[in-house]
């Protein structure tokens, strides 16, 4: 990423001006100006003749910046310099509508910072409408990103977004009381079934000397008082988690304990 930039573009024959800045170049400034970016007006006739005429008009790279902030600030500056009877000369729109000047609303300038779609959306329309929106959002988003490959920089900056996510002790417990007392359809407990159907066991999951994730914890006395009752029921009914141990199921369980011992010998290979 190169550094950003304020520039200037004159129309060579009507001798109008344009000043704007630009933010997200990947090019040094006089190699994009004119070449690859031809400026962010919202003033249609002009923006589409500087793609298309890009001889028309004198591009000029005014200054050049370490950071955002500075050229955002320097562009503000720029625009409320110029004296209110020359304005009409600018193509820039804010001089033309009542407009203001451009306003940073990066991060937590933003007015929606911190707020989640859903619960705007829910705040606004109702919990059903809200709930509906929301997820028509979220699939349309995935439909955009459908296909689209990450780059290793990008790739890696998601892994430890998401390690640290999945760290952190506040997270875990949030996502804790999130799904405390729900329970998954069966569809959605089909389609996790089947998608672990055929995968092998995680790699030293099971080989010699590997540590587990709980070693070290203990249950309290009420979780084992739990386990106990639980245990006791079972016992009672004559079933296993709940439901008859049948002897098809019985077979089905020595099946997989049979594929589990010859995935940990792979694994151990």
């Amino acid at each position: 990423m190169s550094n950003p930039y304020t520039y200037q573009v004159t129309h060579l024959s009507e001798r109008r001006k344009y000043i704007g800045v630009r933010l997200n170049n990947k090019l040094p400034a006089r190699e994009d100006l004119g070449k690859l970016y031809f400026t962010s007006s919202k003033h249609k006739i002009f923006r589409q003749e500087a793609q298309e005429y890009p001889e028309h008009f004198f591009w000029e790279v005014l200054e050049e910046f370490d950071n955002r902030k500075e050229a955002i600030e320097a562009e503000r500056k720029l625009l409320e310099s110029i004296p209110t009877d020359q304005r009409a000369l600018y193509y820039n729109k804010c001089f033309h509508t009542g407009g203001t000047l451009f306003i940073d609303k990066s991060g937590d300038k933003n007015p929606r910072f911190g707020r989640s779609l859903r619960v705007a959306l829910i705040q606004k329309y109702g919990e059903e409408e809200g709930s509906r929106r929301f997820t028509e959002a979220m699939q349309k988003s995935g439909a955009k990103r459908k296909g689209k490959k990450f780059t290793a920089e990008h790739s890696s900056k998601i892994a430890q977004a998401s390690s640290w996510y999945m760290s952190s002790q506040e997270n875990k417990e949030r996502i804790s009381k999130m799904w405390k007392g729900k329970k998954r359809s069966e569809e959605t407990k089909h389609k996790n079934s089947e998608s672990h159907k055929g995968l092998p066991a995680t790699k030293g999951a099971w080989s010699k000397g590997h540590i587990p994730w709980n070693k070290g914890e203990h249950h309290s006395e009420e979780t084992h008082q739990k386990m106990k009752e639980a245990a006791a029921k079972r016992k009672e009914r004559g079933d296993y988690r709940g439901h008859p141990a049948t002897k098809e199921s019985i077979q089905k369980m020595l099946d997989s304990r049979r594929k589990n011992r010859l995935a940990r010998k792979n694994n151990e290979q």
